[in-house]
């Protein structure tokens, strides 16, 4: 037999009809009727017939269906819908015969209750914020319950086309689930996940809601268990949505993302926010994701085009290094501050340029930079406060090779740095190791080879109030191999030194230069002294001259540099080389051309004319190197010379005189007395021509004075060429003559 229960709206009044069976009333004693009084829809009370025994509280009003009947949906409904407006309620059951029993269920179709719910406060799942405001309409059928929602709120958040789905409540353990989608901004739905303990955020370990800043609409979706009380553990959280005209915090280490958008995906096992925007004006990609299961942990993935001012921002010390973009992908593992990141770039459309090194690669080269960077705490105990640090660092492109590690500022300044390998085409194959330690830096360059030519040009080119070195340092060098310039080569080269921003204070070298020839300096000014001394060895002068001065016409030779070093930096001493051999010297040769020694022409670019001494004085300071008193003296030829070379300002100012046929021209020089009259300075004789050579380095203009070679020495200098003004000439001879005439007296005393 069947029944059917209805509910008259008119009378307000719920009942059973029976069918033909009195049995079915039996089962439903104290529920044949129930009674709901005129304006129901806001009573705080609720009266039932006789059959009902007291009057029932608001949070009963759903109470309207037998215990037996769909037990766990009426007890569900009684416990979690607090509050609300009810309307439209609706009842019919159409029960067969028998199906009421303990502990067995009723078939879904069996038994059908609606209605609607209006400013309905609900609760889905226990310790979980409550749905409020709700609008929505709620069916219970024989052993289901499901609640569609038009709108609500939880936690603020407002939410829309919500369903809860309970498919089955006896017997126990099928899967509930709630969908809904949220609307707001993402730091206000963050929160209602956090507050609903779906997820959990930690300040300084990860991102917190407060970070995230936009628009969003997430699709949230929770499943659990359909248990008497069931765990968090059980409880399944997955979604996915998308925000926009947002921003992020510290998308980078001190940098925001602006104008952010994108998408957030949670899983029961972890949350990620993918998206895009600008960091600090800079077109960035980012990922974050946060582990929600087992230990509390984050990380962060960037892609982004990095120039100098959003490295300079994040704390890398690019600028003096870098110059355009560098598509980097930044990967921190951790996001406690100070945790490392993991850094990849594309340097193609960038440029490299250290100088220092002689590293250089243009815009449009391929390119590579890899490291591991600890950007510094704010407060750090341990002495790393302010400073970056760079590990596995790798520099590469088809004309270099760098790896190692170091740390610096964040200006840029070096604390320390370990290069195990320095590879640059043509220029270093060497191990580097620099630390600056109480304002000391210690410099050790090991390995197969360096070129020094760059830095030959540099000890020479600098004024004396500086160096090429950032103030006080200890070096420590042992090369197979060093390059000088023209191809010149020193081998076996240990070298180890002081330097005090300024200059060396010690120095010693040693190499071996040629085959078998020896090189060897020695520099010692200490800063208690006035004066330092210097003293350079070598077996073969004309290498070196070859090596730092590019003057390739010269062999030979062996001899010494000594001298002491002078006020505000520089060097004053006296060069003597023994014999040599000129061959190919284009200056020399257009002198000779000049004074139709057609000869020592021929010689000069053949075979070479030969020399047996070299010697004079030398200076050098503020670029500019001087010789006075030089003289190149052989059988065939003499050469005197006095001037100075700038090499800041690549010009030359060199004069002199040339004598043929030196051995026996200069005889009448070593006369008592009259010797000066007729040889004014050494490396001239009687018949020499007066030369200079001013103007260009690269293109000097060479003057010979033919007028000059038949007048005795004292006079000769009247036929010099004259560039001076005509007071620096009267100056000028009244000193030569003075000379002269102080040599005849001293050559006349006993």
């Amino acid at each position: 037999m069947n029944a059917r229960g209805t509910f008259d709206a008119a009378r307000r009044k719920l009942t059973f009809e029976e069918l033909g069976s009195s049995y079915f009333a039996s089962e439903l004693k104290g529920f044949l009727a129930l009674t709901f009084p005129e304006g129901f829809a806001g009573s705080p009370r609720l009266e039932a017939d006789a059959l009902l025994p007291g009057p029932l509280s608001p949070e009963e009003v759903l109470a309207g269906w037998p215990i037996t009947l769909a037990r766990e949906a009426r007890m569900w409904v009684v416990d979690n819908l607090k509050s609300g407006v009810l309307t439209n309620l609706s009842y019919v059951a159409d029960i067969p015969m028998g199906a009421i029993k303990p502990l067995v269920p009723l078939r879904d179709e069996d038994m059908r209750f609606t209605f609607d719910a209006s400013d309905a406060t609900v609760i889905y799942l226990p310790d979980m914020p409550p749905i409020t405001g709700l609008e929505a309409t709620a069916t219970v059928l024989g052993n289901s319950f499901t609640v569609s929602a038009e709108r609500g709120y939880v936690s603020g958040v407002r939410l829309t086309e919500a369903k809860l789905d309970m498919p089955r409540f006896t017997p126990a353990g099928a899967t509930a689930t709630f969908n809904t989608t949220l609307m707001g901004d993402i730091e206000t739905i963050l929160s209602a996940l956090e507050e609903a303990g779906l997820v959990v955020f930690e300040e300084g370990v990860t991102y917190t809601p407060e970070d995230f800043d936009g628009m969003a609409s997430f699709d949230l979706k929770v499943t659990w268990p359909l248990v008497a009380e069931p765990s968090l553990d059980d409880v399944k959280v997955m979604g996915e949505g998308a925000f926009a005209r947002g921003s992020i915090d510290d998308v980078l280490p001190g940098i925001d993302a602006s104008d952010a958008g994108g998408r957030v995906i949670l899983t029961p096992e972890m949350l990620t926010v993918r998206g895009d925007g600008l960091a600090a004006s800079a077109p960035a990609k980012f990922v974050w994701r946060q582990n929600l299961r087992g230990e509390m942990k984050a990380d962060l993935a960037v892609t982004a085009d990095l120039d100098t001012l959003t490295a300079d921002m994040i704390g890398l010390p690019l600028r003096q290094f870098f110059r355009g973009e560098i598509k980097a992908d930044i990967y921190a593992r951790d996001l406690t501050p100070g945790s490392p990141m993991e850094i990849s770039g594309d340097l193609t459309n960038a440029s490299v340029s250290i100088p220092e090194l002689g590293l250089s690669k243009p815009r449009g080269v391929s390119g590579l930079v890899q490291t591991t960077v600890a950007i510094p705490e704010p407060k750090s105990k341990d002495g790393t406060a302010g400073l970056v640090s760079l590990k596995q660092l790798k520099l590469s492109a088809p004309t270099f090779n760098i790896e190692g590690s170091g740390v610096f500022t964040q200006e840029g300044g070096v604390v320390r740095l370990e290069l195990p390998r320095f590879f640059i085409e043509d220029r270093a194959d060497l191990s580097l190791r620099l630390v600056t330690e109480n304002q000391n830096l210690d410099l050790e360059l090991t390995g197969e080879h360096a070129d020094a030519s760059a830095l030959i040009d540099k000890m020479f080119g600098l004024s004396g109030d500086g160096g090429p070195l950032p103030g006080r340092s200890d070096l420590d060098v042992a090369l197979n191999r060093v390059s000088l310039k023209n191809g010149v080569t020193l081998n076996d080269v240990t070298a180890q030194g002081q330097h005090d921003g300024k200059g060396f204070e010690q120095f010693i070298l040693t190499a071996q230069i040629g085959e078998q020839g020896v090189l060897s300096a020695t520099l010692d000014a200490p800063p208690t002294e006035e004066l330092g001394f210097i003293e350079v060895e070598s077996t073969d002068f004309g290498i070196l001259m070859n090596g730092f001065f590019g003057i390739d016409s010269v062999t030979g030779g062996a001899g010494s540099i000594k001298g002491t070093t002078i006020e505000d930096g520089g060097f004053r001493g006296r060069f003597e080389v023994g014999e040599l051999v000129v061959q190919d010297a284009p200056i020399l040769a257009k002198i000779l051309s000049f004074t139709s020694l057609d000869g020592a022409v021929a010689a000069l670019n053949g075979e070479g004319i030969r020399f047996t001494k070299l010697e004079g004085d030398v200076w050098t300071k503020d670029g500019q190197i001087g010789l006075g008193d030089a003289k190149l003296v052989g059988s065939s030829l003499g050469v005197s010379a006095t001037g100075v070379v700038d090499l800041d300002q690549n010009t030359i100012d060199v004069r002199g005189s040339i004598a043929p046929a030196y051995a026996v021209n200069s005889l009448l020089g070593s006369l008592p007395g009259i010797g000066r009259l007729f040889v004014s300075r050494e490396g001239e004789g009687i018949v020499a021509f007066s030369y200079s050579i001013t103007g260009d380095l690269d293109a000097p203009i060479v003057t010979v004075n033919t007028l000059s070679a038949l007048t005795p020495g004292i006079l000769r200098r009247i036929f010099e060429p004259v560039t001076r003004t005509e007071e620096e000439t009267r100056r000028f001879l009244d000193e030569a003559i003075a000379e002269a005439q102080k040599q005849g007296d001293l050559d006349k005393a006993p």
